[in-house]
């Protein structure tokens, strides 16, 4: 589980089955930096899928406070996340070697898709989906004898 601490709060983030099986989280996380032509667009798309999968992860233990209904209502939610997002790098204490702050929009990202990865179920496929992947690029067979114009022995 992780746990997102801002505004002297500990957020314990949670990717229930409900939330991964009405979104389409998943297939956006691992998509969302495909777009290696436009960096911009995959900038913005990281940005937006950073407050849905914090959305998403605090659904299961803060519906109370996170929970929405209609896309009206997600979309209120959703900027209530991003303020939070903007507390948490305010919050965030500078690397004395970088000069850069510890914590920002792409770590909190990177931390969220990797709990989604460990989430149970989900890590058994990726990691059965990834093996499959190998196992049909390790099993290619080289076709140049099959060339018109060569000849059989």
């Amino acid at each position: 589980m992780y746990v997102f601490h801002v505004n002297d709060e500990d957020y314990k983030v949670k990717f229930g089955y409900g939330v991964l099986y009405k979104s389409d989280l998943i297939d956006r996380v691992v998509n969302v930096t495909s777009d290696a032509n436009n960096p911009a667009e995959s900038v913005k798309n990281v940005i937006g899928l950073t407050a849905e999968l914090l959305l998403a992860g605090l659904q299961k233990n803060y519906s109370d406070e996170f929970g929405y209904e209609t896309d009206e209502e997600k979309e209120k939610q959703i900027l209530k996340v991003c303020d939070l997002i903007d507390d948490y790098e305010d919050e965030s204490e500078v690397d004395e070697e970088t000069g850069q702050k510890i914590h920002d929009g792409f770590t909190l990202f990177r931390d969220l898709s990797g709990e989604l990865e460990k989430n149970g179920f989900l890590s058994k496929i990726l990691g059965e989906t990834e093996e499959a992947a190998k196992k049909v690029n390790a099993t290619v067979i080289p076709m140049d004898h099959k060339r018109a114009g060569r000849k059989k022995s």
